[in-house]
């Protein structure tokens, strides 16, 4: 007969179970009880501190995509066109969020590609070779050609434009290779060529169409059609046919990082001191420019911040020789330039927010360097060079003459300027400190637009 043997074996539990856990209160005592429930709590709060850090930490806010805002600008819109706009701050702040260049500046990086997806630059820096992005597209859905950009170095260089950028693109070649690349072909190395490539770019295929003479007539000056991350939407009149407002909508096609504001609306103003009431009653949420000489208003409006940007943007006093003779003397010249205190320029008309330069090309441009020669302002040395140009200035006299009888002749310049209220003022300026040394100067404001 087998005998069999039968164990039977428990499971040991290596955790209570819920009902162990729920009978626990019973078997303790009071003081056990307070202990356990504090303890529990600073547990709880210690985890909920601890989770609350981490989220906080590990966070990143990013702005969402929508609503609107409202700037105030001084003057109104009239050409709103790469061709022209450099000349108007109204035009070019509107068409600068419109159209698109092969370059930018990022106010980070500096020069940087913008409809350029690369470029190439020969071994004697004559030859510039530019392949343009294939994601770039305009407003109405046409791709952005290497023709466009043949199109509108063209147009600056056709006398019929009247474009202010003649000069700049003068006898450079552009040629198309192919769809998506051009070659600009420039008579000897120009070191900063590159940043004159920031000119947004016009459609060929719509402005083509459009009588070189008849360009700043048409409505596309108003009605834009760019790559850029904008597009035009809309512009309200009032009952004298003035521009009241001009509505931009965010471009989702734009081959760069789309902006996350949907809408932004420009109102425009007689001069700065309404628009800085308009500021003031929140009829708009900012101003592109406040003048020196408001800016203690602005910051009286509650909940104003001023911002002041550095931004690669330079006002140059240019010497026509063609067009005086009397600037052919390079000792007057020098005399004018040492005759010129760019620090109270800068101080009375910008408020003190200015850098003087010295040269065309400013520090962080291509081509910079910081060992060129400057000619500071020093008044004894001004007028030591017109004496010895032969220009006296005799005792009692305001300017200073050359020549004797009918053959005498004033030492007078006129000074073209274009009619915004900080060239004016500049001249004015500018007028008060040549007069010190001698020298008349005669001002003529001209429309941005001539």
């Amino acid at each position: 007969m087998t005998t069999a043997q039968v164990l039977k074996v428990s499971r040991t539990h290596s955790f209570p179970s819920f009902r162990q856990w729920r009978e626990l209160p019973r078997v303790m005592s009071k003081t056990e009880r307070l202990i356990s429930v504090v303890a529990l709590a600073l547990l709880a709060a210690a985890i909920i501190f601890v989770a609350s850090w981490y989220v906080v930490t590990h966070r990143e806010e990013v702005p969402a995509v929508g609503g609107e805002y409202t700037e105030g600008l001084v003057g109104e819109p009239q050409l709103i066109n790469p061709l022209y706009a450099v000349a108007s701050d109204v035009d070019n702040d509107i068409a600068s969020l419109v159209y698109s260049g092969l370059f930018r500046y990022d106010p980070v990086s500096g020069l940087v590609p913008d409809l350029a997806a690369s470029y190439e630059i020969s071994e004697d820096q004559t030859t510039y070779t530019i392949k343009i992005r294939d994601d770039a597209y305009w407003h109405d859905g046409d791709p952005v050609l290497s023709d466009d950009v043949v199109f509108t170095i063209q147009s600056t260089q056709n006398s019929d434009y009247k474009s202010p950028y003649a000069v700049t693109f003068r006898n450079i070649g552009v040629a198309e290779i192919d769809d998506k690349t051009v070659q600009f072909i420039l008579p000897e190395p120009f070191a900063p060529f590159l940043s004159t490539l920031t000119m947004g770019i016009l459609p060929q295929h719509v402005w083509s169409q459009i009588a070189p003479k008849r360009a700043t007539l048409t409505e596309l000056n108003l009605t834009p059609i760019g790559s850029g991350p904008y597009k035009f939407d809309k512009f309200t009149k009032d009952k004298l046919g003035n521009i009241g407002s001009y509505t931009l909508v965010r471009n989702d096609r734009f081959h760069g990082e789309a902006p996350k504001i949907e809408n932004i609306v420009f109102k425009f103003y007689a001069d700065a001191n309404a628009a800085v009431d308009a500021l003031a009653n929140h009829n708009v949420e900012g101003l592109a420019f406040v003048p020196s000489d408001l800016v203690a208003e602005v910051e009286k409006v509650r909940g104003v911040e001023i911002l002041r940007p550095s931004i690669p943007q330079i006002t140059v006093l240019f010497f026509n020789q063609e067009a005086n003779e009397l600037l052919l003397d390079e000792d007057v010249r020098q005399a004018l330039t040492q005759a010129t205190d760019k620090g109270s320029l800068i101080k009375e008309v910008l408020g003190g927010f200015g850098t003087p330069i010295y040269g065309p090309i400013i520090e962080g441009m291509i081509g910079y360097h910081d060992s060129i020669e400057t000619l500071p302002f020093n008044l004894e040395v001004a007028a030591n060079l017109l004496d010895e140009a032969g220009w006296k200035l005799e005792e009692g006299a305001a300017l200073r003459t050359k020549g004797t009888g009918d053959d005498a002749e004033d030492l007078i310049f006129t000074l073209t300027v274009v009619d915004q209220p900080e060239y004016i003022q500049a001249a004015e300026v500018l007028r008060n400190q040549w007069s010190t040394v001698g020298v008349g100067l005669e001002i003529r404001v001209v429309a941005a637009v001539d």
